[in-house]
């Protein structure tokens, strides 16, 4: 989006942290390839009707497919399909992020941050044109930070879009489990500490980003929630009020929407993110302290 790149091996493409914000250390070999043939699929099993919730990568690779028989046949069973955002909304949610990505008129981002924040910017941005400087932190970290990767990851090639396109083929409707404007509220709403800290995080963990998302989906692949969750727990330290605003805050938003599903007569399938589905107060977790019993598939 911005012509601006910084040297390779120290900041990665934010839209990547954005996407798999949860999942940021632990080597391959730490990551369990077994889980007893489960996978990031579970069914609510005392609902009035079939719901699944599907935990998603939203990157993936063309190697990674076809995807287990059993996902497919969650989405071929669906009646009705809820995504984090629905998919009819993308152009809404994305005019609202790029109209909150700028900074008032007559400020700049060195305003915003810490000098020290600035001075690395500043002195690393290669190219001539620096529009950046009037853009949030976490703006820079999403849109203008770019670093290469040596597999081929793809946003196209996500599970979101994969059951999408299945859910329109067969076209059955599709939801969100939040608005576009909540969607949008995720980066628009940052204060301006949570704003650096996004940025911040995108620069320390640049050099590891392929190899988080490589574990990511090794543990996705396995259903190991328990490794999904220690995936988050440095950045979980280092910036709680994100992992809050990512996912805790959602989580339970979310919750009216996917207990009245769960009331209906029509088989579902849940759509979101893998890290919703791990960890303490994790969807799971708070659907099953409401009484539901679920079942990992």
């Amino acid at each position: 989006m911005f012509p601006f790149s910084l040297p390779a091996g120290k900041v990665c493409r934010g839209l990547l942290i954005a996407c798999l914000l949860s999942l940021t250390t632990l080597s391959a070999s730490a990551v369990s390839q077994t889980s007893g043939g489960k996978h990031c699929l579970w069914r609510i099993t005392n609902a009035k009707a079939s719901v699944y919730l599907l935990g998603s990568i939203h990157i993936l690779r063309a190697n990674d497919y076809p995807l287990p028989t059993v996902i497919d046949q969650a989405v071929q069973q669906a009646q009705q399909f809820y995504f984090e955002i629905d998919p009819n909304k993308f152009d809404e949610y994305h005019r609202d992020v790029d109209a909150a990505s700028k900074l008032p008129h007559g400020v700049e981002i060195k305003d915003r941050v810490h000098p020290k924040t600035w001075n690395y910017l500043r002195t690393t941005a290669r190219g001539g044109n620096f529009d950046w400087i009037h853009y949030k932190a976490w703006a820079i970290a999403q849109n203008v930070l770019a670093y290469p990767m040596h597999e081929l990851f793809s946003l196209d090639l996500g599970v979101d879009n994969y059951v999408v396109k299945k859910a329109k083929a067969r076209g059955r409707p599709m939801r969100g489990l939040e608005s576009a404007a909540e969607h949008a509220a995720i980066f628009a709403g940052m204060n301006d500490v949570e704003s650096e800290s996004y940025l911040l995080r995108a620069i320390v963990y640049a050099g590891q980003t392929e190899g988080q998302i490589r574990d990511g989906i090794a543990a996705w692949k396995v259903g190991n929630t328990g490794k999904l969750a220690a995936l988050q727990e440095p950045p979980v330290r280092e910036a709680p009020g994100l992992n809050a605003r990512f996912l805790q805050w959602r989580n339970d938003r979310w919750l009216p929407v996917i207990e009245n599903v769960a009331k209906s007569n029509t088989p579902t399938l849940i759509v979101a993110g893998a890290a919703h589905f791990s960890g303490a107060h994790s969807v799971l977790s708070l659907l099953r302290e409401r009484g539901y019993q679920i079942e990992q598939l």
